[in-house]
This record gives structure tokens, sequence and C-alpha cells, in this order.
């Protein structure tokens, strides 16, 4: 099965245009209105040949599509080179001699994005501490590999520059090592790890002299890579930090939204318990604000879990309120508010049950 591609950006602007996909709120991402479909070309170098590959990638309400930024591919080079002129339109800009273009990454929640920019990306570029029970294990990083490399490097050039005749065993010692490193950087795909890893190629036996030279420049390309892995996590990190904001700004809704219709439910009961039956105006004021209830959760809950928890059979239970107020059913309204209740508390206080819920039922017990 093929991996899933991401169409680029501008496949996406006609559809834009069209109102079937939109910006949220904040300009973070785009949210679907109605299922869409595109096709995805590509093309791929097997065995020497360049073949040419199809998808079709298909995108439903509630799902994240998230605009980012890649390099530009080698086949995809010539086409974007010719249409220079166009390069605002397409989303292509070109970054430290790189051309790196717009796409659109499927998520199938917001959740998973926030996952992705505030503990898979800078934990890949930084390193990660993995705590089980009392002990903590570090996995290095991008950055941490960069040290280390950079370290070796540097050393290498202060014995070369500190001997004055350099013995065939230093020369073969730091053939060695650069092999090694060499060896990590095999598939580097960042532009600088790129230059650092052809300055290290030119390295041989015959020209020991150009070793110390050969290694200061490599460390200075890691360097500026080390460098540019900071940025990167700074940058990740302010993204993550806009996505924690958003959901904050959602839940916080979705715990107006609990508590209100808590208190709707609590009205109704007062009447339904008691076998009376509420004035018609009370009844259907209770479904009209009901069902305003879900307007103002459905407003902002354009991205999965949230909008599968307001576009869900129980939520629009409360779309069918007022009809049933019309029709002097007090108790069916009741029941709608109550269904609808059990899936806005997932919005509201979390799918995942905690031990302080355990204890308090208990003690209500």
């Amino acid at each position: 099965m093929l991996p899933r591609r991401a169409p680029y950006f501008y496949n996406l602007q006609p559809l834009i245009e069209q109102g079937k996909v939109s910006w949220e709120r904040g300009n973070l991402a785009l949210f679907v209105k109605e299922p869409i479909q595109l096709t995805v070309n590509w093309r791929k170098e097997i065995k020497g040949t360049w073949k040419t590959f199809t998808q079709e990638w298909q995108a439903q309400p509630g799902q994240v599509l998230y605009p980012t930024w890649r390099n530009v591919s080698v086949w995809e080079e010539p086409f974007f080179e010719e249409n220079r002129d166009y390069w605002q339109e397409m989303a292509i800009k070109e970054s430290d001699g790189q051309l790196r273009i717009c796409i659109v990454e499927l998520f199938d929640d917001m959740n998973a994005v926030s996952r992705r920019e505030l503990r898979h990306i800078p934990g890949n570029l930084i390193g990660r501490k993995v705590k089980i029970k009392e002990e903590k294990i570090k996995v290095s990083g991008d950055f941490v590999q960069m040290n280390l490399i950079v370290k070796s490097l540097t050393d290498l050039t202060a014995k070369f520059a500190s001997h004055k005749k350099i013995s065939p065993g230093l020369t073969n010692r730091a053939l060695e090592e650069i092999s090694s490193i060499l060896v990590i950087l095999s598939k580097a795909q960042s532009s600088l790890k790129i230059q650092a890893r052809q300055e290290l190629s030119q390295i041989n036996a015959s020209r020991v002299a150009e070793i110390p030279v050969k290694t200061a420049q490599s460390s200075a390309y890691l360097l500026q890579r080390r460098l540019k892995d900071l940025e990167m996590t700074a940058a990740v990190l302010r993204r993550a930090g806009q996505w924690l904001r958003l959901t904050n700004f959602i839940e916080r809704r979705f715990r107006n939204a609990y508590a209100r219709l808590g208190k709707l439910i609590q009205e109704l009961e007062s009447y339904v318990l008691k076998g009376q039956m509420p004035q018609a105006t009370t009844l259907l004021s209770i479904a009209k604000e009901s069902q305003g209830i879900y307007h103002n959760l459905a407003e902002v809950a354009v991205f999965n879990p949230y909008y599968s928890f307001v576009h869900s059979v129980e939520t629009e239970r409360l779309l069918k309120s007022i009809s049933h107020a019309q029709a002097g059913k007090p108790k069916t309204v009741l029941n709608d508010l109550k269904i609808a209740l059990r899936k806005i508390e997932k919005g509201a206080i979390g799918e995942k049950p905690t031990k302080e819920e355990l204890q308090k039922v208990r003690r209500s017990i």
C-alpha cells in the first residue's frame, strides 16, 4: 500500500474559493465543510527509472488540513524553475538556496497535530526524556548528535594543528573516525548536512594536509545546522502553544455548555419528576436555549475530536428539542437534553475518567 501523499497548498485554493474548505478562526489550519477529493501525482526513481504514481486524496469534515513547508524534490525542480513567475500563487519560496513548497498535511484530529508540534518534532530535533516509574531515560535528538560530531571534528582539527609532523597512525585514526561520521551523515537530507558530508568525502590518505581544513569547514556547516535545530524547535513550540490555546478555548466553550445544559435539565426535571406540566413558553424557552447551545458549540468545534462530539446522533438531539417542545412533550425534551449532555461531557471534562472522578463518585455514594 502506498503511503498517503500530501497535495500542494495551491491545489486547495479552488476549494477555499468555493467555500468547501475554510480557515479556522486563528488561521492555524483549514477545516473541511464537506467531503473533498483531489488527485495527487508524484514521481519516484526505482532502479534508475522514473515512475509516475497517482493517488486519490480525500478529506472528511472534522479532519485537520495543516499547511506546512517541505523541500522541493529533484523531479519537481525543473517544473517549478520554468514557472518562477507563479511562485507566489503556487506558495513556493527559496530558503538557504533550497526551494520549498507549501503542502497540506492531513490529520484525523487536532490532538494529533498538538502531539507532533509539542512532542515529536522537538523530540527528534532536541531529544526527549522517557520516564518509567523512577527511571529517567534520555533519548538524544539531532541537536545532540550534531554536538557529538562537531566535537569529534574539532578534536581532529586541533590534533592536526598541534602536530608539526603528521604520523601515519594519526592519519589512519582520523580517517577511521571520519568514515564513521560519514556513515551517520550518509542519509542526510538537509543542505547543510549534505555540504558537511561532501567536505568530509573529499578527504583521503594522499591529501593529509587538507584534513584539518575539511574538518573545520564541515564543523562550520554542522554548527549552522545545530543553530537551525534550535530555531526550528522554537518555531514549532510557538505553534504548539497556539494549538494548546485553541484547545483550551474550545474546551472552555464545552464546559460552559455542559454547565448551562445541566441547569436546563435541572429546571425541567423539577416539573417532570413531580408529574407537572411546565408552561408551554417555559418548555419552548428551554428547548430554544438548548438548540442555541448546539450552534454555539458547532461554531468552534470544526476539528475532531470536538467535531465528532457535536455532530453526533446524541448531541444533534438538541436540534429536535424545539419540535418536541411544540408537541408538548416535556419528558422527550428532557431525554434529548440528557442524552446530549453525555456527549458534550467528553469535550467538557475529557474522555478518559480520572482517579479524582472515582474518588468523588465514591464519596457521593
